[in-house]
């Protein structure tokens, strides 16, 4: 039940130009982008997550987030604290 059909994950000429334009809407172009899927929940770690991308992070990384849940405000703040940091949620 939690099998996972390859062939929907295919890119096709449709999903390569709906990628470009969302990356272009979220300011991602050229970026190298780290993807968070989950709940915004203490066992996942997205805090933990966001620290650790501000340490290394350069000027071409971005992280984006994707969810929600009990931590979303705390991580939006905490990203507001590094505008020079390309965080998307």
């Amino acid at each position: 039940p939690h099998c996972v059909d390859a062939g929907r994950f295919t890119p096709t000429d449709a999903t390569r130009a709906a990628a470009a334009a969302l990356r272009r809407q979220l300011g991602l172009d050229g970026r190298r982008v780290l993807l968070f899927a989950g709940k915004f929940q203490e066992r996942k770690q997205p805090v933990e997550l966001l620290r650790a991308f501000h340490a290394v992070a350069g000027p071409t990384d971005a992280l984006v987030f994707v969810g929600d849940g009990a931590l979303r405000g705390e991580l939006e703040a905490l990203a507001a604290t590094r505008p020079d940091c390309a965080v998307r949620f």
